[in-house]
């Protein structure tokens, strides 16, 4: 039988389970209902459960070095980061992001962040004006996201936000979300005239589609 890690009793109606970025098991149930029923939910996604604990903690244990700020993610490479006295701002030279000495991990993720936020507005930015020149679409404004399950989002108001932890991922699938929330300025949905848009632009959209789908796990860096 699967144990939870973490069970959260609170005014709901249904009982739900999500995995942590620890791979922590984490149920929340309406706060009247019996352990055995918690139980017995949890006995029946015992399969889904070892299924996504087992790729989280894989997942950990592969980026364990970006997870404890010793090393970078970007453009899909890693990168060291190494601490100096007396650095008046972050650099990045020489394959290594040099950083001001930090007397705790939030103190280097927080300045690590920022340095990701101030190049992916620019990074970013370029790209999107790039593909919606040459598809002649026009937006009305950018913005960076922090969001925990979305790369991206075009609302009906002709904006698009992305989500800034793009950059750590390889060029090919940047693109491929940037080209997919500029075709929503055409297609509100993801219909087969949404993809076709989508593959006018890139033919191999699919692929990058799946891969990006594998890549979600970036999303929960850095919170």
């Amino acid at each position: 039988m699967v144990n939870c890690d973490i069970l959260i009793k609170e005014k709901r109606k249904t009982l739900s389970i999500t995995i942590g970025k620890n791979g922590e098991i984490i149920v929340k149930a309406p706060i009247f209902l019996s352990e055995n029923k918690i139980n017995e939910f949890i006995d029946k996604k015992k399969n889904w459960i070892e299924k996504h604990t087992t790729k989280i903690k894989n997942i950990n244990r592969q980026f364990s070095d970006v997870i404890s700020t010793r090393k970078i993610l970007l453009f899909n490479d890693l990168y060291n980061v190494e601490e100096i006295n007396n650095l008046k701002q972050t650099t990045f030279q020489n394959n290594t992001l040099y950083i001001k000495p930090c007397k705790t991990l939030e103190e280097r993720e927080l300045l690590i962040k920022k340095w990701y936020l101030k190049n992916a507005k620019e990074i970013l930015s370029n790209r999107l004006e790039y593909f919606s020149n040459i598809m002649n679409l026009e937006y009305k404004s950018f913005k960076l996201t922090n969001a925990k399950t979305k790369w991206g989002s075009c609302s009906t108001l002709k904006k698009i936000d992305l989500n800034w932890r793009l950059i750590m991922l390889k060029s090919e699938l940047q693109d491929y979300v940037i080209v997919h929330e500029l075709c929503h300025l055409l297609e509100m949905n993801h219909s087969d005239k949404f993809y076709k848009c989508v593959e006018s632009v890139l033919k191999d959209y699919k692929k990058r589609r799946n891969d990006i789908k594998n890549s979600s796990f970036v999303l929960q860096l850095y919170r």
